[in-house]
């Protein structure tokens, strides 16, 4: 080849360009964003809608489904979720990843201003977000103080902090826990109303006529303009409490004579504690494209800016980017770890510093290099980059090994050292192209997949193929110019070196002897190959672990998730949870605990976060310590309670299992086949923790109105709607202002009348003759139950079914259970569908499988193309079902799953044991064609010149996976996964290859046994 001869003449010309390739790329990694993943574009959106007082089935009917259909048609729409609970309707909208998520929300908010009109009167205008698809706040501050009120807290975190953190590069979301907003409560006494002749409506009506916000103008004089600023507006509680409800007679009625009036919190639903420390809290949600580590520096520099008041303490309680940079830096010490091991595999091969200078150059140079490429595609630096980067350490030599083992067998045969630069060089460079091309090909199926798999390994895949074609180029052009100048001949017999040789020419005979042995029984090793095939493939895949989208991961964080009965108030879920938190705060690994009840309105639940010590810190993992706690969790009476570590992956939810069955029947037809499955899937001893989201064991009071004796009284159906909303539905009827913000006004009846059981006779409306009549004589009241929630999924009545499954039971064995469940349970108009990560999952699996025949064939066409057959790269590929089957027992042993990770690793052994046949099978070809060898003597011949760079080069990639496998800390479960994929596989796959592979060279058909046209080109490449 021109070009080899062309940079060997031209040394200083090519030192030139790998410098300056090095420049380049040390320009490109500073400019290069650090994050945890690839960029996943936010794919969720939310539409809430409120109206105060209305039951789940009205939010169902009249505000839910009109938006949901209203909402058909969205483009890029994976699947729609819905939620209508009381007073509150939450349409989610979750997109294909990475679609375009502003054009589908100028989409949504143009179908819903639409639909607006058709809303009933009082609903609040729905609010559209994008949600970031994490299920849990990246960063968590509590504020707490000894003496002021936790009101009182929320409003100097919404005046001052909210504003300034909202603000922060990188921050999307900022989230309230504990929130108690101000509002102005008026708590009505329904017996001096009665004495009074006071009606709910009264009361709404002084509200609503006697605080108004001024607009009152101006006064244009001829030089000046005055504003007019009319106090029509009432300010502070004392205000509130001198308001005139009606007059009777000369008697004046004020808001005190009925009760009181407090500055107190517009809801009382929820608390956070921190270390037992109540407190208000602030969760943040980074952007999509931020990078995590340079916003929480931001969040936390942001924070210490701000001069807090002395009796206000903040407290950061999480903080993910701790993960993140840990895990980051876990990989950077694997990539440095994983250079040495490869640094002392070519000493202990070669046996001379002079000899591995030549490919230990190439590391650099390919890594460094492939920052250009990351920088021109946009990537960035993240886990799965750094992954790459370590797997590449043991690709990017191999071709280097290949062109200074061929250069250095050449200086032995005598030849100078440029000469056998020039010679040894042209006598590979077929073969490193192919190698090249065949691990860049490899690599394809998954940069072109959509879906989770191609979002999270696309930067994984073509950052390896960059790296790997630098190294090819690389290894054609530097390497020979380094080999001309460095390599020397010598006859030193005594020297490391030349002990290390007389090892290699010792083993080599010893290999060719079996070899020969093994050639001429060529019918038994088929048949053992097939044989050891199907073993594999009849027991490793069945028995093999579990299958899950990703493993679990250590990430120093335990989730504590907890239920209590449907109809539990706060009180009920602060008792219970407190002795949660006592036994999270008794964990010797705990660094802090934060407890949230009624996160998001759900008074019965609550949510606990038990931040770990630093991995280096404790003996015990995550999930020791869950095993440890669980049973003492499990033991609190009235809570249903549940630990899990985070989802390894982004946007995962809490629970490791969502099945969704949907029908356009009842609500209790759905609720009956619920119960079936739940109550069978929970016999499973692998499957635990199964809840549904429709649960009919909320109680509820139905009321029937006589509208006869309503209208024969003269009482409107406005005003019994009045006394019920007051008396039980806490309206916002109005608003008013305090420095600048606004808040609401609620009336509603003292809490200690609730317990009266005579309370509808206490409320009282309004009749024509101006007489007051009690709410008993108009309505009667039964006792009812009903679900918290009625949901939807895909526009159609549903139930979710959320549970996990043991490590010994996997995510396609629970699948098939509940399949098999609601096939048995369901009734006709019923049928099922997958959420969440199990949807994740399914469409994982089917893109892996579409990935891996994609791989193959890929190869297979290039090899094609390249060696002028369709027999010989079948001859190459033959051993790649058995590397796959040594890794799939590897994986088996170690106790690993298969898993998007494991499963790139095989999809990348197609590429590293494909790299072996094409040594061989190309050389094979040389001797044939050159030399006249016999099929037999080539393969053989081949086989044995090719022994010691196949060992190399295997030796070097098994090494560089030994800190995957022995990897600890954060992140470390995917490393020990992919490492043992992808070490055991080459581990099985090269020995197949020494042996298997020159058998079926000469098995299979279609081999031309012609003697070459032309032997006056024979070339010494034999000798």
């Amino acid at each position: 080849m021109n070009f080899i001869e062309f940079f060997i003449r031209r040394p200083v010309f090519a030192t030139a360009m790998a410098l300056l390739l090095v420049l380049i790329g040390a320009i490109s990694f500073s400019k290069l964003v650090v994050r945890q993943f690839p960029r996943i574009d936010s794919n969720v959106i939310s539409i809430t809608a409120s109206y105060p007082g209305a039951n789940a089935a009205l939010m169902e009917s009249f505000v839910t489904t009109p938006i949901e259909n209203a909402l058909t048609g969205i483009s890029d729409l994976d699947y729609m979720t819905s939620s209508s609970s009381n007073g509150q309707s939450q349409v989610t909208l979750n997109l294909d990843l990475n679609s375009d998520i502003n054009r589908a929300m100028i989409d949504v908010q143009s179908k819903i201003s639409q639909v607006l009109r058709r809303l009933p009167n009082g609903v609040q205008d729905p609010t559209i977000t994008e949600v970031n698809s994490d299920s849990f706040p990246s960063l968590i501050v509590l504020f707490s103080s000894p003496n002021l009120r936790t009101e009182q807290i929320s409003d100097y975190i919404k005046r001052s902090i909210l504003p300034v953190l909202s603000n922060v590069n990188g921050v999307a979301q900022v989230e309230i826990f504990g929130n108690r907003t101000y509002a102005m409560r008026v708590w009505l006494d329904t017996n001096k109303m009665r004495a009074l002749n006071v009606t709910a409506t009264d009361v709404q009506n002084a509200l609503t006529d006697q605080n108004v916000q001024s607009t009152a103008g101006q006064i244009n004089r001829q030089e000046q303009v005055v504003t007019i600023d009319a106090q029509t507006e009432l300010h502070s509680a004392a205000q509130f409490s001198n308001l005139v409800i009606r007059r009777d007679g000369n008697k004046i009625i004020r808001l005190k004579d009925i009760g009181r009036v407090e500055l107190g919190a517009l809801n009382y639903r929820s608390a956070v504690y921190a270390d037992g420390k109540l407190g208000v809290g602030i969760g943040i949600s980074y952007k999509s494209d931020a990078n995590p580590l340079a916003a929480a520096k931001a969040v936390r520099k942001t924070l210490a800016t701000i001069q807090l008041p002395s009796n206000i303490r903040a407290d950061i309680v999480r903080d993910s980017s701790i993960y993140i940079e840990k895990s980051i830096e876990e990989v950077a010490i694997t990539f440095f770890v994983a250079v040495l091991l490869v640094v002392l595999v070519i000493f202990a091969f070669l046996g001379s510093i002079r000899l591995i200078t030549v490919p230990l150059i190439t590391i650099p140079l390919s890594i460094i290099g492939t920052f250009i490429i990351m920088f021109a595609l946009n990537y960035t630096i993240n886990t799965l980059t750094l992954l790459a980067f370590v797997l590449a350490i043991g690709m990017v030599v191999d071709d280097a090994i290949v062109v200074m083992e061929n250069i250095h067998r050449h200086l032995l045969m005598g030849k100078s050292a440029k000469q056998a630069a020039i010679d040894g060089a042209k006598q590979i460079v077929f073969a490193v192209i192919g190698m090249t091309i065949t691990l860049m090909a490899v690599y394809a199926p998954i940069g072109f997949t959509s879906g989770l798999t191609g979002a999270l390994f696309r930067e994984f895949a073509f950052t390896l193929a960059g790296s790997v074609l630098l190294s090819g180029v690389i290894a054609l052009t530097i390497c020979p110019v380094l080999c001309g100048r460095m390599l020397a001949h010598h006859d030193d017999k005594k020297g490391l070196s030349a002990f290390i040789e007389r090892i290699m020419e010792r083993m080599t005979a010893g290999y060719g002897h079996v070899l020969s042995k093994v050639l001429s029984r060529k019918i038994l090793i088929p048949s053992m190959m097939g044989l050891i095939l199907l073993c594999g493939i009849m027991f490793l895949f069945p028995l093999l672990l579990t299958s899950s989208i990703a493993p679990t991961e250590d990430q120093g964080v335990i989730l504590a998730v907890a239920e209590g009965p449907t109809s539990a108030s706060i009180n009920y879920t602060n008792k219970y949870s407190q002795q949660m938190g006592k036994i999270l705060e008794s964990v010797p690994e705990k660094e802090n605990t934060i407890l949230i009840d009624g996160r998001g309105g759900a008074e019965n639940s609550a949510f606990g976060v038990l931040t770990l010590k630093d991995w280096s810190q404790r003996k015990r993992s995550a999930t020791q310590i869950i095993s440890a706690i669980d049973p003492g969790i499990q033991k609190i009476p009235g809570f249903r309670t549940f630990l899990v570590e985070p989802g390894s992956l982004p946007g995962s939810s809490f629970y490791g299992f969502n099945f969704v069955i949907t029908t356009n029947g009842s609500y209790q037809e759905l609720n009956n086949v619920a119960d079936k499955i739940v109550q069978e899937a929970e016999k499973n001893p692998n499957i635990f923790a199964v809840r549904t989201d429709l649960n009919f064991d909320k109680p509820e009071l139905v009321v029937e109105i006589n509208r006869n004796k309503a209208g024969y009284l003269g009482v409107s159906m406005t005003d019994i709607q009045n006394a019920l909303s007051v008396a039980f539905g806490e309206p916002e009827v109005n608003e008013f202002s305090l420095d600048g913000y606004a808040y609401y006004i609620i009336p509603q009846l003292q809490q200690s009348q609730y317990n009266s059981s005579n309370i509808l006779n206490q409320i009282n409306v309004r009749a024509a003759d101006d007489s007051l009549i009690p709410l008993s004589t108009l309505i009667t009241m039964k006792n009812s139950v009903t679900s918290n929630s009625f949901n939807h999924f895909q526009g159609q009545r549903s139930v979710t079914f959320n549970a996990f499954a043991s490590p010994l039971f996997s995510t396609q064995q629970t699948i098939k259970l509940f399949e098999g469940l609601a096939k048995k349970y369901m009734q006709p108009g019923m049928s099922y569908d997958f959420a969440g990560d199990t949807r994740e999952f399914i469409k994982t699996k089917t893109s892996m499988l579409v990935i891996f025949i994609a791989a193959l064939l890929i190869i297979y066409l290039v090899l094609a193309a390249q060696f002028e057959s369709f027999r010989d790269p079948f001859v190459i590929l033959v051993t790649v079902p058995l590397a796959i089957t040594g890794a799939l027992g590897g994986l088996f042993f170690s106790g690993s799953s298969l898993n998007i990770y494991t499963e790139i690793g095989l999809v990348t052994l197609i590429g590293l044991i494909s790299k072996h046949g094409i040594l061989m099978v190309e050389f094979a070809k040389q001797c044939r064609w050159y030399d006249g060898m016999s099929p037999a003597e080539a393969i053989h011949h081949a086989a044995c010149v090719r022994l010691k760079p196949v060992l190399m080069t295997t030796a070097a990639m098994v090494l560089g996976a030994v800190p995957l496998i022995i990897a600890h800390g954060a992140g470390a479960a995917a490393r020990r996964e992919l490492g043992w994929a992808i070490g055991s596989g080459m581990v099985f796959g090269t020995l197949f290859t020494l042996f298997i592979l020159p058998t079926m060279y000469l098995v299979l058909p279609g081999l031309n046994n012609k003697n070459p046209k032309d032997k006056s080109s024979k070339s010494q490449v034999t000798s």
